[in-house]
C-alpha cells in the first residue's frame, strides 16, 4: 500500500500520467474550420485555385504542422466544428506533443488543435496576400 505522488490529490498531485493523456478531439473555431475546408480539392472545380488538399484530414495535419513548426499555438474561439475521427487522429502526434500535454494538463486533441488554429490563421495570411500555400514550405 502508499501512495503516489503523482495521483494523491491530498498532496497536490493529480498530475497527468502518460498512460492518462486523453486522446481528446480535433477540432477548429468554425472561421478556421471552414478557411481549412476551402482548401481541399474538388473535382468539380476550376484548377487554377490553390486547394492543394485532398481531405480536410490533410489540410488539418498541414496546418498543425506549420503550428507547431513555428511554437506558435492559439486559443479556439467558439463555435468550434470537430474535423471528425477518420479526418484527424490525436494519438497519431503523441510523440511530438505528450510532454506538453502532461505539463499542461490537457488533451492531445486540444493541444493540437491550438497548434492547427495557429497554423489555419497563417495559411489564411498567406492567401490573403496574394501567395501560394507551397511558399511555407520554402525555408528561405
Amino acid at each position: 500500500m502508499g501512495f503516489d505522488l503523482s495521483k494523491d490529490t491530498y498532496f497536490g498531485g493529480a498530475a497527468m500520467t502518460e498512460q492518462e493523456i486523453k486522446a481528446g478531439i480535433a477540432e477548429l473555431s468554425l472561421e478556421s474550420h471552414n478557411f481549412i475546408s476551402s482548401l481541399v480539392y474538388k473535382n468539380d472545380e476550376n484548377s487554377t485555385l490553390d486547394r492543394p488538399f485532398e481531405t480536410i484530414g490533410n489540410a488539418y495535419r498541414f496546418a498543425f504542422s506549420l503550428g507547431y513548426s513555428k511554437g506558435i499555438r492559439e486559443k479556439l474561439s467558439v463555435p468550434k466544428k470537430d474535423i471528425g475521427v477518420r479526418g484527424f487522429r490525436p494519438e497519431e502526434f503523441k510523440v511530438l506533443v505528450e510532454k506538453e500535454c502532461i505539463e499542461e494538463n490537457l488533451s492531445l486533441g486540444a493541444l493540437i488543435s491550438e497548434y492547427a488554429e495557429s497554423g489555419s490563421k497563417e495559411l489564411s495570411k498567406c492567401i490573403g496576400a496574394g501567395e501560394n500555400i507551397l511558399q511555407l514550405l520554402d525555408p528561405k
